[in-house]
């Protein structure tokens, strides 16, 4: 059971302008509000001279670079009319600083009963631009600039539909008030995706506080691509203390400039409060003068330490770089108007005697949060300095079985020995990573000592849904990965197969093997609307693959990720290997050993119409954990191929998981 926290408005203390008079204009801030029955809208509901209208579109007919936005970013024909259509109430908004316009929508089946009267609203505060529906936010953007000014004609908005009713608008926004309303959904952690219908999981922070457990993860719209690609994102906060019942308590903090979107940093316990690192990446919205960042290489050459700043002390600079949260009884956080480094994705680590480190671009030691010193520049490596060509996002330290190890960004994975003799070894180069299609992870234990890690899935953009795991040893420093049955769904007894078994379009479903170590491989054919996929697992070579298959065509041996560098060592960047675990799609892992005669192979088929994807995850033996994202894949059938007699399937008793308002 997941307990979401959303933000309902009320606007019935809002004083409305007089309709039909020169005021009614949008600068800088507004709110539209009409009543109607969704069954009753067609075409352009109503306009503005400003540059602001709102129409209704089929977006089941669109041209394919619609298709695209349509599908890719806004994600709205993942929710079909009965007759596969897809009406969508959609919203254009003008302004200054952009000639193209910015718009935002969503799905009328959302709206619920579609011959029952609902409240539409459309709401720009100045940094968020929504669609509401019943005082639910549906939909949101973060424009930058403000509408136009219209200083020479009247700016009356202009109603073309006689459908709507109690229109009314307003500039003054200070009637406004927000409830909290809980929305309860019957579903596992595992796969989560926040209520909504384009709303994704982005780079995942997890840590345990006080016996509760915790995720913060960047809240999502668009894959990356609201505010034109910027992001905008912030922290949202999830947590639970037994792995099945979450809440998802919402933002940690909203943003109030255009400015703003976060970066991800992590949480840390000091001075006895929670507190959540992140970064302002201002460089996306701010050129370098104009960012306080400049303060702290300053400080660097001048005195050998970055400094710290309260943003009432940086004058007519931008804020910019690493900030913090700080929290006493771990849910409500209160930002600290601090900056204390220029990095903009700050990882922070308590070390045993107090003090702290800072992990990004080298690391940094301090007694307190700001004045960081560099004590180690050169790690961890990055680029084509590091076999893995790895970026530097999200690095994250953990301990387990005598061993540390680090991980950066998408592909970065080191180990050494706890015994402070030992050079970090470099697990990327010897085929020794975990990277299972689970991008960014961060690892933290929970409150029984299970090294808990979280993250996401590559394949319908940056942010998908959320994926968590749990690190065990595996012997040597060698390391496994395997599922968290709490957060897994629940599932109904199972029915043996031999050969191919139907699969229900939507729902979980978990297939189970046995398999031999010795032998043929095990072969595994999902079928169905699409390309078919295949699972591929060569016990005698400890090389299992994931790969996209064709009738009568042998599937190609995929090279791993430390074959392809090898391959072509003038690459410099992660991105540039395709067949790789980033990409969550088709790869190939290698020195998955240690597999006794006869083995079990779990496969979890996750069909959500909210991903309009197969997500097909797999673990190996309890040790081993690989997964994809099939976005050109809907499974109806499953065919045993070879290295197994039978399969068992099992459906999931809650059996549908559908896009949701």
């Amino acid at each position: 059971m997941i307990v979401q926290t959303i933000r309902q408005y009320d606007f019935e203390q809002v004083t409305w302008n007089s309709p039909g008079k020169e005021n009614e204009c949008f600068d800088p801030r507004f709110l539209i509000r009409f009543r109607a029955r969704p069954e009753d809208l067609h075409g352009e509901l109503l306009s503005h001279p400003c540059g602001f209208s709102i129409a209704i579109w089929d977006k089941a007919k669109g041209s394919p670079y619609h298709l695209f936005f349509d599908r890719r970013q806004q994600n709205y024909t993942a929710v079909r009319d009965p007759d596969g259509g897809c009406r969508v109430m959609e919203c254009s908004l003008k302004t200054g600083q952009d000639p193209q316009p910015w718009k935002i929508g969503f799905p009328l089946a959302l709206a619920g009963s579609q011959s029952g009267e609902h409240e539409f609203a459309v709401l720009f505060d100045g940094v968020y631009f929504q669609i509401l529906c019943d005082g639910i936010v549906m939909d949101r953007e973060c424009p930058e600039g403000e509408p136009p000014h219209l200083y020479e004609r009247p700016a009356a908005c202009t109603v073309f539909s006689p459908a709507l009713s109690s229109y009314s608008l307003t500039n003054d926004l200070s009637g406004i008030r927000r409830t909290e309303r809980e929305i309860r959904r019957d579903i596992p952690i595992q796969y989560y995706t926040p209520f909504g219908f384009n709303t994704w999981v982005g780079d995942v922070v997890p840590f345990c506080w006080k016996g509760r457990f915790h995720i913060f993860y960047l809240f999502d719209r668009r894959h990356h691509g609201s505010r034109r690609g910027k992001g905008a994102h912030e922290f949202w906060h999830l947590s639970s203390g037994n792995f099945r019942d979450w809440i998802d308590h919402g933002p940690v903090f909203e943003l109030e400039e255009q400015w703003q979107s976060a970066g991800t940093g992590n949480a840390f316990e000091f001075q006895g409060k929670l507190h959540l690192s992140f970064g302002w990446h201002t460089e996306r919205a701010k050129p370098f003068p104009e960012r306080a960042n400049q303060l702290f290489y300053r400080n660097l050459q001048l005195y050998g330490h970055t400094g710290e700043f309260g943003i009432d002390e940086i004058g007519s600079l931008t804020p910019g770089g690493a900030s913090y949260a700080v929290s006493e009884d771990g849910i409500h956080f209160t930002q600290s108007r601090r900056l204390m480094h220029y990095l903009e994705n700050p990882s922070i680590f308590v070390q045993p005697n107090g003090s702290l480190r800072l992990c990004q671009e080298g690391i940094w030691e301090s007694d307190r949060l700001g004045n960081w010193r560099p004590v180690n520049p050169d790690f961890p490596p990055h680029g084509k300095e590091s076999f893995a060509r790895n970026c530097l996002d999200c690095p994250t330290r953990f301990e387990l079985d005598g061993w540390e190890y680090f991980m950066a960004g998408f592909t970065g994975f080191w180990g050494r020995p706890l015994d402070g003799k030992t050079d970090w070894i470099d697990f990327a180069e010897r085929g020794w990573d975990t990277y299972d299609g689970t991008c960014v992870p961060m690892v933290y234990p929970d409150s029984r000592g299970r090294l808990v890690e979280g993250g996401w899935i590559n394949g319908n953009g940056w942010g998908s849904c959320l994926l968590l795991r749990e690190i065990i040893p595996l012997g040597n420093g060698r390391l496994g990965k395997r599922w968290i049955e709490e957060t897994l769904p629940e599932f109904e007894e199972g029915t043996s197969f031999s050969g191919t078994a139907e699969l229900p379009l939507t729902g979980d479903v978990l297939l189970e093997f046995t398999a031999a170590s010795a032998g043929t491989p095990f072969l595994l054919l999902l079928e169905g609307d699409g390309t078919p996929c295949e699972f591929r697992l060569d016990t005698a070579e400890g090389r299992a693959q994931w790969s996209a298959a064709s009738s009568g065509t042998p599937v190609p041996r995929l090279p791993t990720f430390r074959e392809a560098v090898l391959a072509s060592p003038e690459k410099i960047s992660h991105t540039q290997f395709p067949n790789t675990p980033f990409f969550g799609r088709d790869y190939a892992k290698e020195n998955l050993n240690s597999l006794p005669p006869s083995f079990r192979i779990r496969l979890l088929i996750h069909a959500d119409p909210k991903l309009d994807a197969a997500l097909l995850d797999a673990e190996i033996d309890g040790k081993y954990t690989m997964t994809t994202l099939r976005t050109d894949l809907k499974t109806r059938s499953v065919r045993i191929l070879s290295g197994a007699e039978t399969g068992c399937l099992r459906p999931a008793k809650n059996r549908i998981r559908s896009a949701e308002r």
